[in-house]
């Protein structure tokens, strides 16, 4: 990723932002991270977007269509409407992480995905709520997902912050000490 796109996509989101945060809700944000899954996962959909026979009728049209598929029409047609107009469209992706991070950010809000051995019970995730919200001091939303490699334990991560506390930590930790000795 070039400087230059990431310093378009942040200018992007911070105008979306100040125009239409009226428009994110916290359903609309976790559409928003499928489509972000989504064409990171088809990456030549901008490859045949940006081909010169293409009209802009047509780019519109399909970013339209995959905005209605993720039911985020409303939420950013406008935005779609804009880079195909600038010829930007594929800055989509990372346009919409960065509206999501900015949004999270001014509601003091972060996600964590949370990796397990087990499914946890609504005891064990409030209690891991608890945690992070008193590391990080903001509001938290978790994700979920086994992970048997990490014999008996749990892995918590974020953008910024990556707690472990399993078997397969400790085992690499030893392996390490004996290592260097």
């Amino acid at each position: 990723m070039e400087t230059h796109d990431l310093t378009l996509a942040n200018k992007y989101a911070r105008a979306f932002l100040h125009l239409f945060r009226e428009n994110i809700t916290s359903t609309s944000l976790e559409q928003t991270e499928q489509l972000i899954r989504f064409l990171k996962e088809h990456k030549k959909l901008f490859f045949y977007l940006s081909m010169p026979d293409v009209s802009d009728e047509l780019r519109t049209e399909i970013l339209y269509q995959l905005l209605n598929y993720f039911s985020l029409k409303t939420t950013y047609s406008s935005l779609a409407d804009l880079l195909v107009a600038q010829k930007r469209i594929s800055l989509l992706p990372l346009i919409l992480t960065r509206i999501n991070e900015e949004y999270k950010d001014s509601t003091n809000s972060m996600e964590f995905s949370v990796e397990s051995t087990l499914d946890l019970n609504s005891q064990e995730i409030e209690e891991l709520k608890k945690f992070l919200s008193q590391k990080t001091g903001k509001h938290i939303t978790l994700t979920f997902t086994k992970n048997p490699l990490l014999i008996a334990g749990i892995k918590l991560y974020s953008r910024q912050y990556c707690w472990e506390n399993s078997i397969k930590k400790q085992l690499k930790a030893l392996q390490h000490r004996v290592l260097r000795n």
